[in-house]
């Protein structure tokens, strides 16, 4: 793991093993009875493997374009929502794609303003994280004011206001 700088939930201790499994592992120590799969996977394999009555939602946190036009592909073809966070720095953007609802994220011009950069900090991912977070709760509430909205979040133009 190259990138301990922007992954809150992995220690030094855990590289070299799969991320997937760690984080499932971690998972399971917070909340025990929540039913967590890790799938470890070559992305080019994932439409071979899953389909759309597997998912309710995908939650996308892949490094690069290529990745996520794969996943953003499945999920528009398959009909299954889509959150996409992107990390650059100090900013960062979430987006929920609801198929027949709102574009996609090849459609919304998203993809274009992917930048991960492995300087980003994990104050920027946790944020980001927070924000895909809330869309997936969003989603399953019915709040259909906040589907097909880019939220772009910048660290380094904080409000800053007395009190």
């Amino acid at each position: 793991m190259k990138n301990l700088n922007r992954q809150f939930m992995y220690t030094a201790d855990d590289a070299g093993k799969e991320k997937s499994l760690v984080l499932k592992n971690r998972l399971k120590a917070y909340a025990p009875d929540c039913e967590v799969e890790s799938v470890c996977l070559k992305i080019e394999d994932f439409s071979q493997l899953f389909s759309a009555s597997d998912f309710d939602i995908v939650i996308l946190a892949v490094d690069n374009v290529a990745c996520r036009k794969i996943v953003d592909e499945f999920c528009t073809k398959e009909n299954i929502p889509l959150i996409n966070g992107s990390l650059d720095e100090f900013c960062g953007t979430a987006y929920l794609s609801v198929p027949g609802k709102t574009a996609n994220l090849v459609q919304a011009g998203v993809l274009d303003k992917v930048n991960v950069i492995d300087l980003a900090p994990s104050t920027t991912s946790g944020v980001i994280g927070a924000l895909e977070a809330k869309l997936a709760i969003d989603f399953f509430l019915g709040k259909e004011a906040t589907w097909g909205k880019l939220y772009e979040f910048d660290g380094n133009q904080v409000i800053e206001k007395e009190v």
